[in-house]
């Protein structure tokens, strides 16, 4: 599993549970930031 993360571009990284969870909402605000400010709709 790790050769194929590293091979789709993912860094492994260790670390406590509470840097995942604020690298995780860190990624969703920015990605929320720019869903908004693109005005990109789902298609259903």
């Amino acid at each position: 599993m790790k050769e194929r993360l590293v091979n789709e571009g993912v860094d492994i990284a260790g670390g406590p549970p509470e840097l995942f969870q604020t690298a995780v909402r860190q990624d969703v605000e920015k990605w929320t930031r720019l869903v908004k400010n693109a005005n990109i709709k789902a298609v259903p």
